[in-house]
């Protein structure tokens, strides 16, 4: 059944597990994925990935809410 899902819609699966465990190359994947590029090398993506998988567990909030 993926095989048919796959060849007639492009598709993605990623693993919560993998998420949590290994960050860093299941966002890249999927960014690259969803951006129907080979690399993500120099971009803001790139750069923004790295910078909150950086943080760890401790910080969840990647964008602070305005006061108004």
């Amino acid at each position: 059944m993926l095989e048919s899902i796959a060849s007639e819609i492009p598709t993605y699966f990623l693993r919560f597990e993998d998420l949590k465990c290994n960050p860093v190359p299941s966002l890249m994947g999927m960014f690259k994925f969803l951006l129907d590029v080979e690399t993500l090398e120099g971009t803001v993506c790139e750069k923004r990935i790295l910078e909150v998988t950086a943080r760890g567990h401790a910080d969840k909030t990647a964008y602070r809410l305005k006061t108004t």
